[in-house]
C-alpha cells in the first residue's frame, strides 16, 4: 500500500501522530460514542449470523488483536474528508464476516471523524485498541456473540439503555455533523 501510494506520487507523510490527538475528553467521547454505536446497532446485529472466535486466545492473540491491528489498520485507512466513507466501507468490508462489517463501518465512522478532528493517528489507535480489547475480552469470556439484551435480563432496564445510546448516538452524531461541515 505504501509502495503503491508512492509510485502515484501520493503524501509523503505516511501518517500524522500530533499530541492534539491525545486529548483525554475526546477519547472518553470516543469510547463512549463507539459504545453507544453498538448498543444502537444491536438490533440489526441480531438478525445477521454470529461472529466465530478466529482469533483464539492468549498473548498472541491480544498482541494481535488490540496492539498490531489498530497500529496497522488505522496507518492504511486514514484519509482526508472526501474519503471519509470510503475508508470507513473498506475499514468493514475487510472483515468479511457480515456482523463484524456492519460495526465495523460504523466504528469507522467514528475514527474517521476523530482523525480528521485532531489530525493525529494516535486518538484512532487509541480507541481503536479500545474497542478491540472490549470485544476480545467478550470473546475469551464466553459472551462474544452475547447481545446487551442478553446480558442485562430485563428487558425494562434494557429498553433504558437503548433508550439513552440512542440519545447519544443522536446528540454525537449531531455534533460530528456540525463539527464536519466546520472542516
Amino acid at each position: 500500500f505504501l509502495f503503491y501510494r508512492s509510485r502515484r506520487r501520493g503524501p509523503k507523510i505516511i501518517a500524522h501522530f500530533s499530541s492534539r490527538g491525545l486529548n483525554p475528553v475526546l477519547l472518553l467521547w470516543g469510547v463512549v460514542f463507539m459504545l453507544a454505536t453498538s448498543v444502537v446497532l444491536e438490533p440489526l446485529l441480531s438478525l445477521l449470523p454470529e461472529v466465530p472466535n478466529a482469533y483464539g486466545r492468549g498473548a498472541w492473540a491480544i498482541v494481535t488483536v488490540v496492539v498490531m491491528a489498530p497500529l496497522f489498520e488505522e496507518v492504511i485507512f486514514y484519509g482526508v474528508m472526501a474519503a471519509w466513507l470510503v475508508s470507513s466501507a473498506v475499514f468493514g468490508i475487510v472483515r468479511v464476516h457480515p456482523t463484524v462489517a456492519v460495526n465495523a463501518f460504523a466504528i469507522g465512522l467514528v475514527l474517521g471523524f476523530v482523525y480528521m478532528r485532531t489530525d493525529s493517528l494516535w486518538s484512532t489507535i487509541i480507541l481503536h485498541a479500545v474497542n478491540n480489547g472490549i470485544a476480545y475480552l467478550a470473546l475469551v469470556t464466553g459472551h462474544g456473540n452475547a447481545m446487551l439484551i442478553d446480558l442485562v435480563g430485563s428487558r425494562t432496564l434494557y429498553v433504558l439503555i437503548y433508550i439513552g445510546a440512542l440519545a447519544v448516538f443522536a446528540v454525537s452524531g449531531y455534533m460530528m455533523l456540525l463539527a464536519l461541515r466546520r472542516l
